[in-house]
């Protein structure tokens, strides 16, 4: 996912060309998600086309369980929505649902 690409943190939208449908889609942030992510760009360094998520030297993280992993990290940062632990197993329903807010 890149800044300025993918998600448009001025105008609070994710938008994803590659999905189980081949059409593109976009959705709407919740506010609190574009100010955590805004944040994040800064604390960070993130510059317009960079990786929003890198892991270890700054490279793309493996996508092998991708999805059961991020729910782990968002269950321990204190984020309980049933609809992030009952999702399937594809990374991008687990980022449709934090992208309709966290409470």
């Amino acid at each position: 996912m890149r800044v300025g690409a993918d998600i448009d943190l001025e105008r609070g939208v994710l938008t994803l060309d590659e999905n189980k449908s081949d059409d593109e889609r976009a959705w709407a942030l919740d506010p609190n998600v574009v100010r955590a992510l805004a944040a994040w760009v800064k604390l960070q360094g993130i510059e317009r086309g960079d990786l929003l998520f890198v892991g270890e030297a700054q490279r793309p993280h493996e996508t092998d369980r991708l999805a059961e992993r991020l729910r782990a990290y968002l269950w321990l940062a204190g984020v309980r929505r049933d609809e992030l632990q009952n999702q399937g197993p594809t990374a991008a329903s687990c980022e449709r649902t934090i992208c309709e807010g966290t409470s």
